[in-house]
């Protein structure tokens, strides 16, 4: 029965979870390209790509389903591809979001322990 219930979960909010907040004015010019997390769905650990444009400081939250936030990593991030390393530790298998962040752009998208 969980199982069946995480997979219509799964399958509900990957239908369009990517979302785009936070635009600063109508002039909007993204700074943050490519979020993507390799593997996901992930055992122990995933990596969490993303491009920027600019050099500048990123934040990295990851949330659980609840929203209490269970990972933080704030980097000064180059132009170009940047990657982040995410160990699960003592997480519990479930659906988790994670948001790469700047000043002006956050972007969220899900992500699976197994």
């Amino acid at each position: 029965m969980k199982k069946i219930v995480l997979i219509l979960l799964l399958t509900i909010s990957g239908m369009a979870f990517s979302q785009i907040a936070e635009k600063s004015n109508d002039d909007f010019v993204s700074t943050v390209n490519s979020v993507n997390a390799y593997p996901n769905p992930f055992k122990t650990k995933t990596s969490i790509f993303f491009a920027v444009n600019n050099e500048e400081e990123v934040s990295v939250t990851i949330q659980n389903i609840l929203g209490k936030v269970v990972f933080f990593k704030r980097i000064k991030a180059h132009q170009g591809k940047n990657a982040i390393v995410f160990f699960k530790d003592q997480l519990s298998e479930g659906v988790y979001v994670y948001t790469v962040a700047t000043k002006n752009e956050k972007i969220s998208k899900r992500l699976v322990i197994k």
